[in-house]
């Protein structure tokens, strides 16, 4: 499934974090599901981690509390913005601020990277997790109230 015009379909009314979590919603519903491992690694004064994803993945990424770099080190993928969508292809870097909610879709297998300034040292990944990125559930909650309401399905069935 070709996920650009699912997007472009998405109801007009929607702000950008409510299409965000109704797209997460419907895809966990509807999409297969297979999240690429994620390598957490650590150099003086960064907690980093990488990701390797399939080509036709979904990302929808937790809200980010806190600013940072995001590296494509291989691969094509479209990513979604308040403003339209873009294609990076490797190599590219975007800085993220606050609010930031990665949504992309793989053109390609990709391999992406997060860098994140950890001055403490910290090794505690799930403190680490929690300092940078919001809760999914809230994200899953909001987006099957907004499918309920809406009544719709942007995705087809998965085949059994």
């Amino acid at each position: 499934m070709e996920i650009v015009p699912v997007w472009d379909n998405l109801p007009a009314s929607l702000t950008w974090k409510e299409k965000v979590c109704f797209l997460t919603y419907q895809s966990l519903q509807f999409l297969e599901q297979g999240e690429g491992p994620i390598e957490h690694l650590f150099v003086p004064g960064y907690y980093i981690r990488e990701q390797r994803l399939p080509p036709q993945a979904l990302i929808t990424g937790n809200e980010h509390l806190v600013g940072h770099e995001i590296e494509l080190l291989e691969g094509s993928a479209i990513l979604f913005a308040p403003d339209g969508k873009k294609r990076f292809d490797a190599y590219a870097k975007i800085h993220t601020k606050p609010g930031f909610h990665a949504v992309a879709w793989t053109l390609t297998a990709v391999l992406v990277r997060t860098l994140h300034p950890n001055p403490e040292e910290s090794r505690d990944i799930r403190a680490l997790e929690k300092q940078w990125f919001g809760e999914s559930e809230k994200i899953i909650e909001q987006g099957r109230v907004l499918s309920q309401l809406l009544g719709i399905e942007l995705c087809p069935p998965r085949l059994a």
